[in-house]
């Protein structure tokens, strides 16, 4: 056994010997290919290394190495004088240039563009480089082939004006892709707008050396060449540090106080959800016309793509917040004038609304001591508010002096810090009596779950009832305060002597409230 391995590695060992004295091409790989071997392998495992997870870009200058190599071993096969001979060498020259390019290009993309644009080098300034690069590899190329670039460019002028005539569009989209590139006034996945119209704002997804591609809030791709936007003013909506702004506007009454609209309005922009409390949003008074006086809301946003919703929704809460205040939204005044028209009395529709606040009234307990006149007179001076989902009705600690009936939707009441779910209220509920009677702050906070009608009955609704039978004072103080005793755990162990001086506090605060005697 051991014999026949000795005879074997004799075997190899002699057909090597064969092969390096016979086959000229294997001394080739040393004399033409060992040193461009050399380079092109260490600039390819230096740019491997620079792209770091990114491995796919180094991959082409792999293949051209890969290439170069076949040429080498190819090349040897034929005679120096073979025409073959100096094809392959001159082809196996350009793929080795274009292997090394490729590689240099790499480790510069990842050191001097990153040091001179930053971590995102622009597409088209790498793809200029780049092709520079292969150029010049090429005309090398060529050189040592020995045909001269300057011939092939002076060969024919009426080529060259043919040629420069019909790539003027792209040289001149190239061109200034390249200015605005150095100027930078847009990146990837800016928002930006291109003329004067709205619909075409859009978010910047591809820019290239012929034209950049916008992606508008429609899910429309927009493809705009680089020598239109050179020529046209550009808007950037998000290059700034500072979130966008964005302007609503709302018309108000002209007979109101503008600073009543104003501060009902700007309240109103700090609960809408997607508008960013710093900066802080306001309200200026923009315009007196024919509809009225316009009120711009400005505010800042988190999203540009998510402006037409959140506009939607401070235009939604305004009308909400502007209807409780009994502010009505001004529309274009016209004068009509209609003949042989009949004239509907109002008198009917006010008193079925009177009638269903009276019916809500039935809800609240401690209202019951009242007469029927007594509750119309409570209906007739209240009001209805409504309230949109998420909006905050009440705040725990605010100052108040109103109560409120659910007259439909659903409210949740919080409190503390953190806000714990106290309980989830329907229609026929009611909350705030005390701040009604006592003016007390408010003890939770209440917030809207959905669209929500409620009866307000405030102060100035039940004041005059109160004026004209004070004894009404002592009546709901004795309902309130046994309201509290059967709430209250802490109660039991009260005597009737604390319970009857807790009764007393209580009729003092309404009085004192109220301001009777």
């Amino acid at each position: 056994m051991r014999s026949r391995r000795l005879n074997a590695f004799a075997t190899a060992r002699g057909l090597a010997w064969y092969l390096l004295a016979r086959m000229p091409w294997l001394d080739s790989i040393t004399v033409f290919g060992g040193v461009g071997l050399a380079v092109g392998l260490a600039l390819a495992i230096v740019a491997t290394l620079a792209v770091g997870t990114e491995r796919r870009r180094a991959i082409p200058g792999w293949l051209l190495l890969t290439l170069y190599v076949g040429t080498v071993l190819g090349h040897g096969l034929f005679d120096d004088e073979h025409l073959a001979h100096q094809w392959l060498r001159h082809v196996g020259l350009m793929l080795l240039l274009l292997s090394c390019t490729r590689s240099v290009y790499l480790i510069l993309l990842r050191t001097l563009f990153r040091w001179i644009f930053g971590p995102s080098v622009p597409r088209i300034v790498g793809d200029l480089i780049q092709a520079l690069l292969y150029a010049s590899a090429g005309l090398f190329t060529l050189q040592t082939a020995g045909v001269d670039p300057g011939d092939l460019l002076t060969t024919s002028a009426l080529l060259t004006a043919v040629v420069g005539l019909s790539l003027q569009d792209t040289l001149g989209n190239l061109f200034s892709g390249l200015a605005m590139q150095a100027q930078r006034p847009f990146q990837m996945g800016d928002w930006i707008q291109f003329d004067a119209n709205d619909r075409h704002i859009g978010k910047v997804v591809d820019i290239n050396w012929r034209a950049i591609r916008v992606r508008t809030i429609d899910g429309t791709d927009i493809t705009v060449p680089n020598n239109t936007l050179a020529k046209t003013p550009l808007k950037n909506f998000t290059a700034n540090p500072v979130h966008a702004r964005r302007t609503v506007s709302i018309y108000g009454d002209p007979t109101l106080a503008p600073e009543k609209v104003r501060r009902v309005l700007q309240a109103m922009l700090h609960s809408v959800p997607g508008v960013r409390s710093a900066p802080e949003p306001s309200v200026v008074v923009a315009e007196f016309d024919e509809r009225g006086v316009r009120y711009d809301a400005r505010f800042y946003i988190e999203a540009f793509e998510h402006r037409d919703r959140v506009a939607s929704e401070v235009r939604e809460r305004a009308w909400y917040a502007l209807s409780r205040a009994g502010i009505s939204i001004s529309v274009p005044h016209r004068s009509i004038e209609v003949r042989n028209a009949q004239s509907h009395d109002a008198a009917p529709q006010e008193e079925a609304r009177v009638r269903a606040r009276m019916k809500a009234l039935d809800c609240v307990d401690f209202l019951a001591v009242l007469s029927e006149a007594q509750r119309k007179r409570l209906g007739e001076l209240s009001d209805t508010r409504l309230y949109a989902p998420g909006e905050a009705i009440l705040r725990e600690g605010d100052a108040g002096e109103a109560l409120y009936v659910l007259l439909s939707g659903k409210v949740e009441v919080r409190k503390g810090e953190p806000s714990r779910k106290l309980a989830e209220l329907g229609p026929g509920r009611f909350f705030g009596e005390m701040s009604l009677m006592t003016g007390a702050s408010r003890s939770a906070t209440v917030i809207a779950l959905e669209e929500t009608a409620l009866l307000e009955i405030g102060k100035p609704a039940l004041a005059p009832i109160l004026e004209s039978e004070p004894k009404l004072c002592q009546a709901l103080s004795e309902v309130l305060a046994e309201r509290e005793q059967r709430q209250s755990d802490a109660n039991a162990r009260q005597t009737l002597a604390e319970i009857a001086d807790e009764k007393d506090a209580l009729l003092s605060r309404i009085r004192r409230f109220f301001s009777l005697r």
